[in-house]
């Protein structure tokens, strides 16, 4: 037989520049014997009755995703930071300020946890703020998750916290001086937003024009207050789930998971806090908040009932007047 014909490749391995050759009879043999058993087989399902019966395949028990835990971070008067120039990687290589734990050499992001405030109009739940209201994001992709915190107390617990509302207006001063530090440490810094510092004689004037996206006056029951507003995106880097997770403290002073619909006003909410530096287009810089992953519901406002419709007693009965 002309061994030629068949497509029988020839291997070489190369031994201090001696070739070997695998013998190509036995390639020849080895494909052919492995042919025979290939067209026994067809055969015999041929003439076989028997349907075959295919491989059971032996799947292991259905693993449980792995449960939350609650993350414990430092409360933001309990922590020593520090502010620094960073330069952000990629891109332009932008330099911006940079909340870190002082004496941070790799100045990581540092979270923070806050005292409770009230949570005004804030959607953390579902896709955000998605199409909510008149100002909701309609593309998906510019929607987050937000929260809008303001100082007080419900009627219901303030037995509970006599001196919250107090530590609220201390926390809300605290991220005001940091927002400022960072356009400090910005303006001193000769290659920091320079476009924007050239503007100003000194750091001061530089300060107060900063427009922060973290503290802004909101309208609250009817009075202009000042308030916390946070944001975080829908999905992370990755298209990675970005989700927050909600806990309650139990009689045990344990966390507890648990998963609320929406977040109803007035309700205390304990968030955790990054701060991160922002310039726009327009030429506006300044310091904003991200919310992290982990929420604490410190107390729920009930939801407004909706009005119960009267209806008459009697059928409708059409007539001319």
């Amino acid at each position: 037989m002309d061994l030629d014909v068949l497509d029988v490749q020839i291997l070489y391995y190369f031994n201090k520049n001696k070739i070997k050759y695998i013998n190509k009879q036995k390639l020849y043999k080895m494909k052919r014997s492995f042919e025979q058993k290939r067209e026994q087989v067809l055969k015999r399902l041929k003439v076989s009755p028997e349907k075959p019966k295919g491989t059971k395949l032996e799947l292991s028990p259905k693993q449980e995703s792995p449960k939350e835990k609650f993350s414990v971070v430092n409360e933001y008067d309990k922590v020593n930071l520090d502010v620094t120039i960073y330069q952000k990687r990629g891109g332009a290589k932008e330099r911006i300020p940079k909340v870190h734990k002082k004496d941070d050499g790799k100045q990581y992001n540092v979270t923070v946890s806050l005292p409770p405030f009230r949570a005004h109009w804030s959607y953390l739940t579902g896709n955000g703020n998605h199409n909510k209201g008149p100002y909701g994001p309609k593309d998906i992709k510019r929607a987050r998750y937000t929260f809008t915190g303001y100082t007080g107390v419900p009627d219901a617990v303030k037995n509970v916290f006599p001196n919250l509302e107090q530590e609220q207006e201390k926390a809300l001063k605290w991220i005001g001086d940091m927002c400022d530090k960072c356009m400090g440490v910005a303006y001193h810094d000769e290659e920091t937003w320079k476009d924007a510092t050239a503007k100003y004689d000194d750091d001061q004037s530089f300060i107060e024009n900063a427009k922060h996206s973290c503290l802004k006056m909101k309208n609250i029951n009817g009075s202009e207050v000042p308030a916390l507003c946070m944001t975080r995106r829908l999905e992370g880097f990755g298209g990675t789930d970005n989700s927050l997770v909600f806990w309650r403290i139990n009689e045990e002073g344990e966390y507890v998971q648990i998963e609320p619909k929406y977040i109803t006003n007035g309700s205390l909410l304990s968030m955790q806090l990054v701060f991160r530096a922002f310039r726009t287009p327009g030429g506006d810089y300044g310091m904003a908040a991200d919310i992290e992953k982990h929420v604490v519901v410190v107390y729920m406002e009930k939801g407004q009932k909706k009005e119960e419709v009267k209806t008459s007693a009697y059928p409708y009965v059409p007539f001319d007047i």
